[in-house]
């Protein structure tokens, strides 16, 4: 999935409504797709790991399909457990064709870079 810092979701406002109005008229009425990476889960826990020099033994770690995830959050919701919504959310986020990849980014337009999933991990746990 892609995953954008906050800090370059502000970035993106700002350069966005910086565009010259024929290149701002583009996006009227319309989504505007920025990344600061493309993530795994498994890409992330990995990145963590590095950053704060542990193993897998560090961890207690569990194994759950996107479909399972899917199926308790609908669960929890009728059972009227408004965490059901974070299942929801992200089961279909990690779901192969329904998660947040995005194929046309405007980071380019932008000026916005992708980032490694390490740099993000280690600015986020300072």
């Amino acid at each position: 999935m892609n995953a954008t810092e906050i800090d370059t979701v502000a970035w993106a406002i700002v350069r966005l409504l910086s565009l010259p109005s024929e290149q701002l008229d583009r996006y009227a009425n319309k989504h505007v797709y920025i990344s600061s990476a493309l993530v795994s889960q498994p890409e992330i826990f990995d990145a963590i790991k590095k950053v704060t020099k542990t193993t897998d033994s560090d961890w207690h770690i569990s194994h759950a399909s996107v479909d399972d995830r899917v199926n308790e959050g609908r669960k929890k919701l009728a059972d009227e457990n408004p965490m059901g919504a974070v299942d929801l959310v992200y089961g279909y986020g990690m779901k192969a064709g329904f998660g947040a990849d995005y194929k046309a980014l405007d980071n380019e337009v932008l000026g916005l870079k992708t980032q490694s999933v390490e740099d993000i991990v280690q600015r986020a746990l300072n």
